[in-house]
């Protein structure tokens, strides 16, 4: 019966020895493929004997011995998996000869092909499906790369991972979950200890060399807090006062509240201008992003961004505290 759960379904389906014992990963990044495999491996028997190819490189003779060795009665262990990775990479030549090997063998031998992915025509694509032996991530990118970045700091014994820094591991990684992994590996072996912070990240990624005011406000009404706050940082430790950088997002929040009190009006783009002291090509370049925003939201922001002005003056907090927890009062 099927599950909730695709990987146990196919676990499940593995465990039947009336068909071949034969299945597909694909994933697109190579530590969620090896995991898979690992799972797969583990779960059916953790004490089976692996032999490991690679389908980039193997040959036909290589292939057969692999076959036939993986078929060999073993006195440590009842089952062998046979692990081929970049099964994408095998020709269409060894490609047909896997697949009768696969249909010949026998019920102790497991065959696991990973790839990053598969034309839809492709012939093992077509054969794995066809025996419903196919497993399939997607992906990951932005907020959920993120989460999957904080869950992996606590595979590795970091216990407290502020978001920001999940962002910002997310941007140093290129959004590579690969990538992400081994900045991950560094940082929790760098701490070795259950928090980091993003002065930790700092001493061993460079991260973006410089960041532009004005991007930083078109992104503030689309990018994720974290990001925003990493990006406030960034400005602050370039040298970029405070006061100047609140100066332009009030600007730039008065601007959309005005579009947005003038939406309703018939006037052009050129009037708007004149009635805001804006220029005319400003108008078109902040009028999507005023959408993006209710008047009373506007109004909200507008409030916190005065809080966020006192505050300053005042010194009750740092600089990146009062700008960061501002950044949650502007995002609509």
């Amino acid at each position: 019966m099927a599950t909730q759960d695709p990987l146990k379904d196919l676990l499940s389906s593995l465990k039947e020895t009336s068909a071949a014992r034969a299945c597909l990963v694909l994933c697109p990044d190579l530590i969620r493929r090896l995991r898979v495999a690992e799972r797969i491996t583990s779960s059916l028997n953790p004490n089976s004997e692996q032999v490991n190819l690679d389908g980039n490189t193997v040959n036909e003779d290589q292939l057969k011995k692999a076959f036939f060795s993986a078929q060999n009665i073993s006195l440590f262990s009842s089952e062998t998996f046979l692990i081929i990775h970049g099964i994408d990479g095998l020709n269409a030549h060894l490609t047909k000869i896997m697949l009768n090997l696969i249909n010949e063998m026998s019920a102790s031998t497991l065959v696991v092909g990973l790839a990053s992915k598969l034309p839809s025509n492709s012939s093992l694509l077509k054969f794995f499906s066809e025996r419903n032996r196919v497993f399939s991530l997607t992906e990951l990118q932005g907020a959920e790369l993120e989460r999957w970045i904080a869950k992996e700091f606590t595979q590795q014994g970091v216990k407290n991972t502020p978001q920001v820094v999940c962002s910002a591991v997310r941007q140093a990684s290129h959004e590579s979950p690969d990538e992400a992994y081994e900045i991950i590996s560094k940082l929790a072996l760098y701490c070795d200890c259950d928090t980091v912070s993003i002065e930790d990240l700092r001493a061993l990624i460079p991260l973006e060399s410089q960041v532009d005011e004005f991007d930083f406000i078109s992104k503030i009404s689309s990018a994720p807090r974290a990001q925003l706050e990493l990006m406030v940082q960034q400005l602050l430790s370039q040298g970029v006062s405070p006061f100047p950088l609140l100066a332009l997002i009030h600007k730039n929040f008065s601007s959309y509240y005005g579009l947005k009190e003038l939406a309703s009006s018939q006037v052009n783009d050129e009037v708007k201008a004149r009635l805001l002291g804006t220029p005319p090509w400003l108008i078109k370049k902040l009028s999507p992003l005023a959408a993006r925003y209710s008047s009373e939201q506007l109004r909200l922001a507008l409030a916190a961004i005065a809080r966020a002005d006192g505050l300053l003056k005042n010194r009750s907090l740092g600089p990146e505290a009062i700008l960061g927890e501002l950044m949650e009062s502007l995002t609509p």
